[in-house]
Formats: structure tokens, C-alpha cells, sequence
């Protein structure tokens, strides 16, 4: 994809990966329910009326999910990253981070 994502809002950013992929089938990819995937686009939860910031794992998963480089996710939902967050998730535990690294990104159609 070629857009600035350096300079984009999480809802503007995730709107943009999503594409003309559907809700339901963009928080399929990811691993979160639908209506998570629309609370996190809207910015906002309509029931509660407050913010929606999602956690460092549900960024995690999205970047994955879109091959989105994570820091570039974490700025654009406000979040800043230190530098223990960057490194390799399980670099520790070889098994860990080949079950990650092996984790679908995709979901057949």
C-alpha cells in the first residue's frame, strides 16, 4: 500500500488497510470479533460512550494480520512505543516464537 501511514489516525489507518474488505472478514483476519473491529474503527464504544485504545496485543495481531510494521500501528493509536516493545515477540523460547511466527495471517476465502 502506498500511503502515508507515519501521519494517520488508528481509525483512518485501519479503514484504509481494510480496504474494500468487509468488517466481519477484516476482524476474521485479525483473531477480534466484528463488532471490537467496528468499535476500534469508529474510535469509540456507542454504548458506553468512551474512547476505544486498544491493547499492544490487538496491534500486535492487526500487524500481523495486514503486514503493518507495529510501531507505525502504536503511533497512530497514540501509544508510544519503548524499546522492550519492539523486540521479537518470544525471542526468548525458540517454540514460542515458531508458533507465532507460524500463526495464520490470512483466512481462506
Amino acid at each position: 500500500m502506498h500511503f502515508e501511514v507515519m501521519n494517520l489516525k488508528l481509525q483512518k489507518l485501519l479503514i484504509a488497510l481494510r480496504a474494500e474488505e468487509s468488517i466481519p472478514q477484516a476482524a476474521k483476519r485479525i483473531g477480534i470479533s466484528a463488532n471490537y473491529y467496528r468499535y476500534l474503527e469508529a474510535g469509540r464504544d456507542p454504548y458506553r460512550e468512551t474512547p476505544v485504545k486498544p491493547s499492544p496485543t490487538v496491534l500486535q495481531k492487526i500487524a500481523k494480520a495486514y503486514k503493518v510494521d507495529y510501531p507505525l500501528l502504536a503511533k497512530a493509536a497514540g501509544i508510544t512505543v519503548e524499546e522492550e516493545q519492539m523486540k521479537i515477540p518470544f525471542e526468548h523460547n525458540v517454540t514460542l516464537h515458531q508458533w507465532y511466527t507460524n500463526l495464520p495471517n490470512e483466512h481462506p476465502q
